[in-house]
């Protein structure tokens, strides 16, 4: 049998090749935000993280706003449902869960510290009140994570697990506005105190979702 053609091996290849090199230019552009703040990202330095020519980047992307788009639809939206919203998909107990999250939350951050914040709080802060791609993207990713908690909330009703008194809408809505609040608290105070401080409150304000009666693992955790 014949060997390939290397012409048709090179062609099945582009689209492989062109894959990564866009992934790679997201990977990078992600941490450049994440780090400077989209206004203040450097293109620069997104294509030699990425370790490509500034011609593959316009070849992916038009202009520095499509790539930021690109970061909010894709990288951001990943990291928020892998973290906040997949574990609620696949647990019986939404509160638990949400500890879960909580404390391996706080053990990142107290392992890499609070300087950088969360990126979606940090997009949101500077680009919700100047762009409306901006801002239409990041509620989209904000109502997404509401619904999912709520959801989770409301079967966590049915099952028996959560009190059945509570709304669960506007639970949700307190619960992500109050990590939200927690983590730009400590990212402006440089503080790994107050994020401690904010994640105690946050695990008290979980002990008293549960019904009356109910007897769990405290949700304070001092790990």
């Amino acid at each position: 049998m014949s060997s390939p053609s290397p012409f048709f091996a090179t062609s099945d290849a582009l689209p492989r090749r062109s894959d990564r090199t866009r992934q790679a230019l997201l990977e990078s552009a992600f941490g450049e935000i994440h780090n400077a703040g989209f206004q203040a990202a450097s293109l620069s330095r997104i294509v030699a993280g990425a370790g490509v020519s500034k011609g593959a980047l316009y070849h992916h992307f038009p202009n520095k706003l499509a790539l930021g788009y690109a970061v909010v639809d894709e990288s951001l939206t990943d990291y928020i449902v892998k973290t906040f919203i997949q574990p609620f998909r696949e647990a019986e107990d939404p509160i638990t869960c949400m500890r879960d999250i909580a404390n391996k939350e706080k053990a990142r951050m107290l392992e890499q510290g609070v300087t950088l914040g969360c990126p979606l709080v940090n997009l949101s802060q500077e680009m919700s009140t100047i762009d409306e791609g901006f801002r239409v993207r990041i509620d989209h990713l904000l109502t997404l994570w509401r619904n999912s908690l709520a959801d989770a909330l409301r079967a966590g009703q049915q099952n028996g697990c959560v009190r059945t008194d509570i709304d669960p809408t506007a639970e949700a809505t307190f619960m992500t506005a109050t990590r939200q609040g927690a983590v730009a608290l400590a990212k402006t105070a440089q503080s790994l105190n107050v994020l401690e401080n904010g994640m105690k409150g946050f695990l008290n304000y979980l002990n008293g979702l549960r019904p009356v009666g109910w007897t769990d693992t405290p949700l304070i955790s001092n790990e």
